[in-house]
């Protein structure tokens, strides 16, 4: 996470995207008065919000929590491709 100042966000704005989209770097710009705003690439918001709607019901989250534990446990079945 990197963290900067709007003074120096707007000087080198195209850094700051290039840094936010190709190193998936969240980046927290200062806005004075202790307000903050997050710069992320795309992908990950859409990331964050794919992942916040899967957890959002109970029962797919314990689903989820489910299948991880067999795969960490090893306890997978190979799918028929």
């Amino acid at each position: 996470m990197t963290t900067t100042s709007y003074t120096d966000f707007r000087a080198h704005l195209a850094q700051f995207f290039d840094k936010a989209e190709h190193d998936c770097e969240e980046i927290v710009v200062s806005r004075g008065k202790n307000r903050k705003v997050v710069i992320l690439s795309l992908d990950v918001y859409l990331s964050l919000q794919e992942t916040a709607y899967l957890l959002s019901s109970k029962k797919n989250r314990k689903h989820l929590e489910k299948s991880l534990n067999q795969a960490r446990n090893g306890k997978t079945t190979p799918a028929p491709f």
